[in-house]
């Protein structure tokens, strides 16, 4: 942990580098038939755990998932960029942005099972490459993304058809990570400023000050628990059960080099929360007293 702490913002420089670098290129292309193939994990961008407890991990080369027997196996029939990634625990549905081949940004699209996608809008003119998504866990059909473009923050209250930007006053400068908790118009975002939470559907927004100073790159909501999350900050795991006023330890295990950018816990259970940098999978079972590795890229 005195590691973590030496780094300050050495690692927000990192992601910010490591998002540009994925936003010159673009993967894409590949087996369009690759579904349920073996899979490698590599280059990290998010986490999603469905209702049945399968957990999604979005990736720079196609979305992936937990088999059968420990096996992670390809879920998209593509293997397009996942810049940004969230997915409803309650109804399944799941939201991407990212790149393809032909298009250097894709919009916004949707999928009920991460295999085939429908294009919902490009929000903008360019379309936006949201490398930050949130889908509300109080409503499905509200979501937030943070456009790598420079255009801000957007919302959609319509299931991803139409977007409005909305103007975040009070917090500035990057957004790495959005999570939006079960509770209507809340949405907490992390920043290389700290942790910051808006109650107004991203208006306004003010720092959560019990989580300490530093950046804050990975945040968690609990699907069944508005006053639960995980958070991934300049001074480790952090968890909350009583909405951020009061924090505690809850990296057991993890390595001190780790850095957890995608937080995800599990609907089915509160106490499973799956996390990741970006090339390694942890799982824990206790609420973050303990973690293990799942799988290295």
């Amino acid at each position: 942990m005195n590691n973590r702490r030496a780094r300050t913002l050495t690692a927000s420089v990192a992601l910010g580098l490591a998002l540009a670098a994925c936003a010159s290129g673009g993967s894409g292309g590949g087996d369009q038939s690759q579904v349920g193939k073996s899979a490698t994990i590599s280059h990290i961008h998010g986490l999603g755990v469905d209702a049945t407890g399968t957990p999604y991990v979005a990736t720079h080369y196609g979305l992936i998932k937990a088999g059968a027997s420990g096996a992670w196996v390809y879920a998209s029939a593509d293997t397009i960029d996942h810049m940004g990634f969230s997915l409803h625990a309650g109804d399944g549905m799941m939201y991407r942005s990212g790149h393809s081949p032909s298009k250097p940004s894709l919009g916004v699209q949707s999928s009920t099972d991460g295999a085939r996608w429908t294009h919902l809008s490009d929000v903008a003119d360019p379309p936006v490459d949201f490398h930050a998504m949130a889908v509300s866990l109080a409503d499905s059909k509200t979501l937030w993304g943070w456009d790598s473009g420079g255009r801000g923050t957007f919302r959609s209250t319509d299931a991803g058809k139409t977007w409005t930007r909305v103007e975040a006053k009070g917090i500035d400068g990057q957004i790495y990570v959005l999570a939006a908790p079960a509770e209507a118009n809340v949405v907490l975002a992390g920043t290389a400023s700290g942790l910051y939470r808006s109650t107004d559907g991203g208006a306004s927004w003010q720092a959560v000050a019990g989580v300490g100073g530093g950046w804050v790159i990975g945040i968690g909501a609990d699907p069944s628990d508005s006053k639960h999350m995980l958070v991934f900050t300049q001074r480790g795991m952090k968890s909350t059960t009583d909405g951020g006023a009061t924090w505690t330890e809850a990296g057991g295990g993890l390595p001190s080099d780790a850095e957890i950018a995608s937080i995800s816990i599990s609907p089915g259970d509160a106490r499973t929360v799956y996390a990741a940098d970006s090339s390694k999978i942890y799982k824990t079972i206790d609420g973050g007293k303990t973690w293990t590795a799942l799988a290295t890229g």
